[in-house]
Order: C-alpha cells, then sequence, then structure tokens
C-alpha cells in the first residue's frame, strides 16, 4: 500500500544530529523562578525523588564543577533564601547535584574542557530534556 503523504517533502535531505545552541543571557535572569516555578519544581521533584539515577549523575572530576555552581546559584541568589553552602555541605556530592536539580527549575549539565580544549560532561541534573 502506498502512503498517502510523499514522506520525502516533509523530512529533511541530512542526517539527523543533535545541536547545541547558546544565546547570550545573564545567568541570574535565565536560573530565576517563572510563573511556572511551582509546577516545575513538583515535577522536577518527583523524577528525581522515583529515578534519581536516570535523572542525575556526578563524576568524581566533577565534584569541584558542581560546587563551584551552588556557590554561585546561592551569590546570584537564584535558589530560595533558606538554602546555604552549610546546608549542601552536609550532603554527599551526588545528593548536592540532586538537591541543587530540586531547587532549579532549568536542567543543568556540568562540562568543561579537558587538555585537547574538548568539552566533557562530567554531571548534572537532566529531567526535561528539550531534544
Amino acid at each position: 500500500m502506498k502512503p498517502s503523504i510523499d514522506l520525502t517533502e516533509i523530512l529533511a535531505d541530512k542526517d539527523f544530529g543533535l545541536r547545541m545552541r547558546f544565546d547570550r543571557e545573564e545567568i541570574a535572569s535565565f536560573f530565576k523562578p517563572t510563573i511556572s516555578h511551582d509546577a516545575v519544581i513538583s515535577e522536577r521533584r518527583a523524577w528525581l525523588t522515583c529515578e534519581p539515577e536516570t535523572h542525575s549523575a556526578l563524576l568524581t572530576d566533577g565534584i569541584d564543577l558542581l560546587d563551584e555552581t551552588i556557590q554561585l546559584a546561592i551569590s546570584l541568589g537564584t535558589l530560595p533564601e533558606s538554602e546555604s553552602l552549610e546546608g549542601f555541605g552536609k550532603l554527599n556530592p551526588l545528593e548536592r547535584c540532586q538537591r541543587l536539580g530540586r531547587l532549579w527549575e532549568a536542567d543543568f549539565l556540568l562540562m568543561k574542557p579537558d587538555a585537547e580544549g574538548v568539552f566533557r560532561l562530567y554531571g548534572g541534573c537532566l529531567c526535561f530534556p528539550s531534544h
């Protein structure tokens, strides 16, 4: 049976590939709560509670990146005022990653360049991937 639509008209004429795009924006405004904050955080917390190993990961080499990110989040005021470095410090590194994932609406990935300048992924929290 012949399809009713010519798929060559709607499919791209090139191989699929994920593309990363960066836009310039103030970091504090990107991570500040939105109007949907309560609903998004509730959903993130549910996923990080029932499947934490699916939605978060952290390599040993990413611990310093995570701690730097937590310090930045606190200094920019993108976390609730009740959050402190001391509170995060009581948790193990993966728990700190998951804690940040329960507080920020946005997913985050911890990346840094290796000796050759190639960016490598060391951890993060990813509940709602867009691609």
